[in-house]
């Protein structure tokens, strides 16, 4: 799956959260997800990975599970931004 697809995914898990909480705001690969000044909270971040993670089971048929140990322990989290979690999820498919 490209990076691309992946993050096309996320954008439209984070549209749909959004728009269910009411908030108009600009969305693109440097969105922040987590952390000062992220405009959702934890629910919402699960809410997305829930939905990420069954867009790419329909997408290729696999299940990945995005968020896991290391990735939560990560001084660096891949949480961050839209681009960040791309890049987790990638990694993740190219692994497995």
């Amino acid at each position: 799956m490209l990076i691309e697809d992946i993050t096309s995914l996320i954008l439209s898990a984070l549209e749909e959260v959004l728009s269910d909480k009411g908030i108009e705001a600009k969305v693109d690969s440097d969105f922040q997800l987590f952390g000062t000044g992220s405009v959702i909270d934890s629910l919402d971040l699960v809410s997305i990975v829930v939905r990420l993670e069954e867009g790419i089971h329909d997408s290729t048929g696999r299940s990945i599970e995005i968020v896991d140990e290391n990735s939560v322990v990560s001084d660096d989290s891949p949480f961050r931004t839209v681009a960040t979690m791309a890049q987790l999820v990638k990694s993740k498919l190219d692994a497995g």
